[in-house]
Parts: C-alpha cells; structure tokens; sequence
C-alpha cells in the first residue's frame, strides 16, 4: 500500500495554478469595499506582504543553498557539483563572500553592494588574491557576488554558496538565515576531520530541521584525508549515529570536493587508494542531488508554496474573527476594555512583566547552572591536558593541541546549552499562549478560547516560526565569543619559545589556565545573557503583534457600529462568508498534502 502512495507525485502547474488562483483571489477581497470597511490598514498591509512572499517563492528560480561552518569546503563542493572551478576556493576572512549562481549563456559576475549598486567583476577576478585587492576598493559593504555561468546544472537550478555560520562569519549571520529561510533545499556541509561537532548538531535541529525539507543532504567532506576505506565508513556510522538522534530524512554522504574536481578536470588526485570509493560515493550524492532535488525541484517548490499559503490563510481566517468577536460584543463593553487596557499599571502590562521577568529568572538560574558545569568541565580538562604531556609526540602535539582545546570547550559549551535550548524555547511560547488568552479576557471580556487561539495565531510575521527565531537568533553566532578562548590559546603557544619536548609547548597554557577559564565563563555568560534578551524581545513583539491585531479589530468593529450606512448584522454575514471561502482555499490545499 504505501508503494501506491510513493507512485503519487504533485503536479506544479495545477498547484502554481491554484494557489495563484487563491492569491488573485484574495488580492480582489482586500480590494473590496465591505473588507476594507472590516479591516485595518495594517492588516491589508501584512494580508499584501503575504501574497508578494508567496508570488516570490512561486515565481523565483529553485534555490539550493549550501550551508555549514566555515572552512568545510561548502565552495569546492559547488565546484565539484558544477565539474569546473567557478568560484574562489580557500578563502580568507578577508575574501568571504555570498556568492549566488544562475546561468547565462554569456559568463559574467558582479559584486552586488548593500546600497543596490552593482560593480562588474571579470570572471577571471574570482580569485581569493584579486579579490583581497578589489573588494576593499569597493564603495560601500558587498551584499553578494552575483555569477552567471554556461553550466547545463545551471538552467535547472540556482546555487547559493554561503559563508560559514558562526565564528568568525558572525556578520554574515543574518543574511544567511534569510537565504535558509527562502531556501528550497539545502545542502550542508561539515568536515570529515572534525564530523558534525556538537555546535554544528545543534544548528542542524535549531534552524535547518524547523524549515521542514523534504530531505537534508549532509555532504562530510575532505573524506581523501581519512586514508582508508575503512575509516570512511567509520565516521559514515558515527555519522548516521549523530543525525539519527536530530530528525529524520537526513542522509550522508562521505565526499571529497577536492578529489571530484581533479577527477572532473583531469588533474591530479589527492588520494590514489581512495580514488575508486570517493568517485563511486561522489556519483552516488550526484544522483541523489538529481533525482531527488533537481528532478523533484518544482514539487519541492509547490510543497513549500503551499505551505506558505496556508500560513497566509490561517493569519487572515484569525484576524476576521477577531473582528467579528468585536462585533459581538457591546460597544460600551469594547470601550470600557480599551480604557482599562490604556492604563499603564493595568493588570495585563503587569502580567507580561511578570511573564518576562519569569523567562529572566528561569534562563538565570540555566546560567548559573552553566557556569558551574562548565567550571568542573575546566577543571578535569586541565588534568586531561597533564596527562598528555608526556605520552604523546611532539609534531602530534603541535598540529593538534589548539585545536583540541578550542573544539573540546565549543562542545562542552554546546552540549550545555543544548540541554537548556528546548527548555528555553517551550518556555517562551508556552508564554505566548498564556498571554493571548490574557489579552483576550482584557480586550474581549468573557470569550471562548476560540479568541486566544487566534490571538495567538497572529503573533508572528513574515514566515518565521517561534522555535526558529528563538533558536537561530539565540544561539547561531554566538560561539564566536568562544574564539576568543583559542586566540588567547594560540597567544600564549607564541609567546613561549617551543622546545624540543611538549611538556614546554603544553606549559604556557596551563601557566594561564584561570585566565582561559575566566574567558571561557564569560564567553558563556554572554552566550545566556543573549538567549535571555532574545528570548524576552519574543515575548514582547508577540505580545505587541497580538495587541495590535486585537486592538486594530476592535477599531474596525466600532467604526462599523457607528457607521449608519452598514448595518452590524450586514457585516457579520459578510464576514462569515468570508471565513467559509478560506475554509474553501485550506480545502484546495488539503488536496496536495
């Protein structure tokens, strides 16, 4: 039976038919008289940013986005996928850039600026040494490097190569949750010599699994550097261990982008025993990369689209019934609650700063919780670090040690933190509903919960979800502040000359140990005292997103009361009549579900 059921496909001309069906339809009810009379200029406002989202997502080319840390090799990849070396490779902070690529039967590329403006580049100015001289000469801040490349991979797909997330690419965070937030499907790509920390576990099941992708294609690159066959599918186990443990439809692949395109452009390779399984595991992603995203990429986009358009619905369908609760109640009654609302020390504004100083204490008491975690975690590291000063070689000691010390405290950190990130996030929005059904009883007196629920559903804007702008806003970007620690780390290893044993390479950081542990703990006060401003500014915007909504539909209900020309009972039939339409529209959805 579910053979039958994996036979069915989507058609996306008769969803991109329907939902622009629904679009135009609900752009001529924002058109008309009685709706507008119904409704708020802020909400025609937000029911008009709804319908361009979705006429965007519709209309724009597929977008694949390439994601992970920085220096995982996200860029080579996309060479690879491409088979010829298009964009720069091994670049430096200095050079970092969004690059995005289309295809043109005429190559060219332009460095796009934050003001608009475009600068034309020479494709053969995609090099990291032209690019640290031409980027700085630049008149304002680079956005991203627009490509256009005569690639047949191309004309399917455009490809959004990104910097790394996090660390040293925190300014880049933004922009990077804007393009995982339009993404239609999303590669991410992590390091077979470090794979998938517990940092980058955590972005995984904070910002990429809240997208709902069909699937996450996670490519573990630099796969030539583990030697044999063997130890591929060693970290190809751990690998599936890991991301069983954060969701499902994850797959991997063990990838070298190095290999692939010396293979594609007839150079060198960087690992003969390796050469066999790397191409076979390489054709393997290609093929799933076609038959999976590119073949399915208009199913892809119609599924996203859809869900998209339901968001829209449910937003419009709770902001109607706001409005005709209004209307059901008196306008003395409506009056009389606003009154009490506009009072400074009523008791709502007093309950949210109750709820918001709750959110204080809780993520507080997490912090307090952390540092003293993290203080043991310091302290039996500094043992670990004793006991390898004589046991393990000098040049071992030397390549390694930085950044042993470096990702052992990332993780220690994340793993913290991930223990209080759900916590954290089923906390605020566990807040959000009580406050809808306590604006509710303000503004609305005795109602059903039928008004909290739609309270609550327009707590939100644009297309972000609750557990995602928690998540990512709170924690992406913030393991920065933890590269401190290794600068410092690094700092002491240069400032003692290195003798011929480890005991003198190793020293110098245990001789600064406190200063390490007092950086690493207020790297994590930091960390908390981020989450917990961004947890409250959550709070709040809703809480002001719910107001308004509620506010603007009384408005709207007592200007229909006290306009002679339209009868309440004239508006409430309308107003009902619309609900049974986007019941309508839902219905049509349902059908591609």
């Amino acid at each position: 039976m579910n053979d039958i059921y994996d036979r069915i496909i989507i058609d996306y001309d008769s969803v991109k038919d329907d939902i622009t069906g629904i679009i135009k339809d609900i752009s001529s009810l924002r058109n008309d008289s009685l709706f507008s009379k119904a409704i708020s200029k802020e909400t025609a406002q937000v029911i008009k940013e709804h319908e361009i989202a979705i006429n965007k997502r519709l209309n724009d080319k597929f977008s694949l986005v390439i994601i992970g840390d920085f220096k995982r090799g996200k860029t080579a990849l996309v060479n690879a996928i491409l088979g010829e070396k298009i964009l720069p490779s091994a670049v430096t902070p200095e050079t970092v850039t969004i690059n995005r690529l289309s295809y043109s039967d005429t190559p060219k590329a332009e460095a796009v600026l934050e003001s608009g403006k475009r600068a034309a580049l020479d494709v053969k100015e995609l090099k990291r040494d032209i690019l640290e001289r031409l980027l700085p000469q630049l008149p304002g801040k680079i956005d991203y490097i627009d490509v256009k490349a005569k690639n047949e991979i191309l004309r399917e797909i455009s490809i959004v190569d990104t910097p790394g997330v996090g660390d040293l690419m925190n300014e880049f965070d933004d922009k990077v949750a804007d393009y995982l937030i339009n993404a239609d499907a999303l590669i991410y790509v992590v390091s077979a010599r470090s794979p998938l920390s517990a940092s980058e576990q955590m972005f995984i099941s904070s910002a990429i699994i809240p997208q709902s992708f069909s699937r996450i294609m996670v490519v573990v690159n630099m796969s030539d550097t583990l030697e044999t066959e063997q130890n591929i599918e060693k970290i190809r186990k751990l690998m599936e261990e890991r991301t069983g443990c954060i969701g499902e439809n994850i797959n991997i692949y063990m990838l070298s982008a190095l290999d692939e395109l010396c293979r594609k452009t007839g150079k060198d390779r960087p690992c003969e025993e390796l050469e066999k399984v790397l191409e076979i595991n390489f054709l393997e992603f290609e093929d799933d990369l076609n038959n999976d995203i590119i073949l399915q990429k208009d199913i892809i986009k119609a599924t996203r689209g859809v869900a998209l358009t339901e968001m829209m619905l449910t937003d419009i369908h709770a902001r109607v019934e706001l409005v005709i609760n209004s209307l059901n109640i008196s306008i003395d009654d409506l009056n009389a609650n606003l009154q009490e609302f506009k009072n400074e020390d009523s008791k709502l504004r007093q309950s949210i700063e109750c709820h918001k100083n709750s959110i204080y204490a809780d993520i507080e008491k997490m912090k307090s919780e952390a540092i003293s975690w993290i203080s043991e975690f310091m302290a039996r590291l500094k043992i670990e670090m004793e006991s390898i000063q004589g046991s393990v070689s000098m040049s071992d000691v030397e390549r390694h040690f930085q950044f042993f010390m470096m990702d052992t405290i990332k993780d220690a950190a994340t793993a913290c933190i991930q223990l209080h990130k759900e916590e954290i996030s089923t906390k605020t929005a566990d807040t959000i509903k009580d406050m809808a059904k306590e604006t509710a009883s303000q503004l609305f007196g005795d109602v059903s919960t039928t008004v909290s629920s739609c309270i609550t559903d327009v707590s939100w804007t644009g297309v972000d979800t609750a557990s995602f702008a928690l998540d990512y806003l709170g924690l992406s970007g913030s393991f920065g502040l933890i590269s401190i620690v290794g600068q410092a780390i690094m700092g002491f290893i240069r400032q003692k000359k290195i003798a011929e044993r480890q005991v003198d390479y190793i020293s110098p950081v245990l001789d600064e140990y406190e200063t390490i542990v007092s950086d690493v703990i207020s790297s994590i006060t930091k960390i908390y005292d981020r989450l917990k401003f961004n947890a409250v500014d959550i709070v709040e915007e809703a809480y002001q997103n719910q107001v308004q909504a509620s506010v603007a539909a009384i408005g709207q209900a007592k200007e229909i009361m006290l306009d002679k020309t339209a009868k309440k009972e004239d508006v409430l039939n309308y107003l009902n009549t619309v609900i049974n339409k986007i019941d309508d529209f839902k219905e049509i959805l349902n059908k591609y579900k």
